[in-house]
């Protein structure tokens, strides 16, 4: 994943990130889909 691509979806740029690049960030990160599927709740 190119590192632009990085900058925009956790900068809040990126209007509709792919599935993949949100699970590619996800594991990146060391989380899960559910954890992050969790943290978007109220």
């Amino acid at each position: 994943m190119h590192y632009e691509t990085v900058r925009a979806v956790l900068g809040g740029r990126s209007i509709g990130p792919s599935f993949f690049n949100v699970a590619d960030l996800a594991r990146a990160l060391g989380v899960s889909l559910e954890q992050l599927d969790a943290g978007s709740r109220p």
